[in-house]
Formats: structure tokens, C-alpha cells, sequence
């Protein structure tokens, strides 16, 4: 098994952590509707996170490898 990581700048991970990842999909996943928030702005840090990360994973997996994504923090990096 190996991984990777990327380099995310503070506006990165704002949008992208503090801002769309647990403030949308989060509350959501444990049917806490109530508590989701969503902001166009950090949606699209949360697309531009996840296109970062699947662009450096392409760069290191091979046609034949399997790459398991478990999370909603890096569910868009599939289409990516």
C-alpha cells in the first residue's frame, strides 16, 4: 500500500475542510440536514482541492491500480 499527499494553501483548506467538507456533506451523512450549510465559493475550493489531488495521484498510479476513495472529503476526485 502507499499514499500521497498534497500541499494545501490556508485558502485551500478553508474552503475546501473548514468550509464545504463539514459544513455540506458532512451534517448530511448522519441525517443532521438541519445543521448543512452551503457556500458556492467553498464548494468550488472543495472541486479545486479534490482536481488537485486526483491530478497528483494520476501522475503516480499505473493503469492496472486500484484506488480505493472511502471518504466524502475526496468523492469528486473520481471524475476527476
Amino acid at each position: 500500500m502507499q499514499y500521497a499527499v498534497i500541499d494545501l494553501t490556508s485558502l485551500d483548506r478553508q474552503e475546501y475542510y473548514n468550509g464545504f467538507a463539514n459544513r455540506a456533506p458532512w451534517p448530511i451523512m448522519p441525517y443532521r440536514i438541519g445543521l448543512s450549510e452551503f457556500s458556492r465559493t467553498d464548494y468550488t475550493g472543495y472541486l479545486r482541492v479534490n482536481w488537485s489531488f486526483a491530478s497528483a495521484l494520476a501522475r503516480l498510479i499505473q493503469p492496472d491500480d486500484l484506488v480505493r476513495v472511502h471518504d466524502y472529503h475526496l468523492i469528486p476526485s473520481r471524475a476527476s
